[in-house]
């Protein structure tokens, strides 16, 4: 855009087509990104750098699903780390992409434990969301 300004040409850019743009730019990006993981998901740096935590080959390559495709659901079999690719997913947007919040929703049952698990293993802060709808509502 600068470079444009320097021409001396009259740009006018509406939010909407920025907001565009921007988004195709981060998908062109994830994308990219998740090619270039699922190639060689065992070698990957991210495999170690991701988290506080070495990942498995598999859930490196189903992160790199999630993040590639622009929306995903993780459905693997039990005990294979689902909370830990979902947190992993999270860290690769925020180091890709503007992503400074986001909301996880689950049962009650695990709301501990995705807390404990977010602590465990990234550097980022968590808060749990408690209460009835009022409560809910005002946090």
């Amino acid at each position: 855009m600068a470079r444009i300004d320097k021409l001396g040409a009259k740009i006018i850019l509406y939010p909407d087509a920025e907001e565009f743009i921007q988004q195709s730019l981060l998908r062109a990006r994830m994308t990219a990104v998740a090619e270039e993981i699922r190639k060689d998901p065992e070698a990957h740096p991210l495999r170690r750098s991701l988290l506080k935590t070495k990942m498995r080959p598999y859930q490196l390559d189903g992160i790199a699903f999630a993040a590639g495709a622009d929306r995903a659901i993780l459905a693997d079999d039990m005990g294979l780390d689902k909370t830990n690719q979902g947190i992993s997913v999270v860290e690769l947007l925020a180091r890709q992409a503007p992503v400074s919040k986001v909301l996880i929703i689950c049962p009650a049952s695990v709301r501990s434990q995705w807390r404990s698990e977010i602590l465990r293993f990234s550097d980022r802060s968590c808060d749990r969301v408690l209460g009835g709808a009022v409560q809910r509502a005002a946090q």
